[in-house]
This record gives structure tokens, sequence and C-alpha cells, in this order.
């Protein structure tokens, strides 16, 4: 097993870099977080203020430094446009032991139906299961987000069920689908398991 680094990963795809977000990107994370169409699913408002940009560079950095999770910035490779953001945390057992991670993910609206969520989520999967040694990568999505569906379906996780009344949603409850994916389908996938 390939154990955490302290090297943050710099992965380039075809279209996309994905890389760590820093203080450079504080007014393009306000801008990205305070569209309200492309957070209409999500769980929490737009940013409205530098303050706020800069505590997400703060986690992205902190739950890298400590182990429990990554935050990505997306780049259009092409134009060098900040474009959206990808993060996996660990989720911690009982007995200390975390073998799960959350992914979740936003993208510019200008950015929707070109394919790139699902090249950056098939790009960092391999760290994922290698690096962080986790075994399921595990999301919710809000049930009418067909969008958010079809990416995760087109990335091979598996829809487990319907949860009702599950997701907080802007402190409302919400009925949610479960997306998973193990990493023994991910290999599978890959052909690296008969």
């Amino acid at each position: 097993m390939m154990a955490h680094t302290t090297e943050f990963p710099h992965i380039e795809t075809e279209r996309l870099v994905l890389r760590q977000i820093s203080l450079e990107d504080t007014e393009a994370i306000v801008r990205h977080f305070s569209d309200g169409e492309m957070l209409k699913y999500m769980n929490f408002g737009p940013i409205g203020s530098i303050e706020e940009a800069q505590r997400v560079i703060r986690w992205g950095k902190t739950i890298f430094e400590n182990g429990s999770g990554i935050l990505w910035g997306i780049v259009e490779r092409e134009s060098g446009t900040f474009s959206g953001t990808l993060n996996y945390v660990k989720k911690e057992e009982e007995d200390g032991s975390s073998h799960r991670a959350e992914i979740t993910y936003d993208l510019a609206r200008a950015q929707w139906g070109k394919g790139y969520m699902v090249e950056a989520i098939k790009a960092t999967l391999p760290y994922v299961f290698e690096r962080m040694n986790i075994v399921r990568v595990e999301t919710t999505v809000h049930w009418e987000n067909i969008r958010s569906a079809r990416t995760l379906r087109s990335v091979g996780f598996t829809m487990e069920g319907f949860l009702r009344k599950y997701g907080c949603w802007r402190c409302g409850l919400v009925d949610v689908l479960m997306f998973s994916i193990l990493k023994e389908d991910w290999e599978r996938q890959r052909g690296t398991v008969e």
C-alpha cells in the first residue's frame, strides 16, 4: 500500500490541470462560488467575501497536511481559467481507521456539458485508492440533480439507494441518492483485476 505523501499531487489531463488551491486563487474562488445556479444543489450558500474564500483555501491545505483529505482546484488547461473544485474527505470510523472517503465537487456553469468533471474524477481516483488507501468512495446527491448522477455513473459509481429525508440542504431535509465506487470496482474497470 502506498502512503500519504507531503508533496501535493499535481495532475494534468488532456484538458485540465488539477492542483492545490492557494491564496492567489482567492478572487477566483469568490467569483466561482457566487453563482447561485451552480450552487443550486449544494448544501451551502454563496461565498461572498475574501475571508470566506480564504477559509476554504486554508481548509484545503489543512486536510491535506493532516492526511484527512484532499482538495484540488480544477483549471482549464488551455485558458488557465479556474473552473471548480474536487475533494475527497476521509470518513473516520469509531476505531480511528478510515477506509471510506466522501467525494464532493463543483464546476463552473460555463464548463458544464464538456465532460470535464468525468475527466477530473477519473484522473484523481488512482490517488485516492492507491495513496490514500481508500476502499470505498461515496457521496449523496440531491434527488433532482440529474447532471451529477449522470457524472457519477459515467465514472463507474453505483447508485445504492434513495434515502428519504437524509440530506440537510440549507436547513431543510431532502431526499438524496447514495452513490459509491469500491476500489475493486475501479480496478476491474481498469482491467487490473480478473
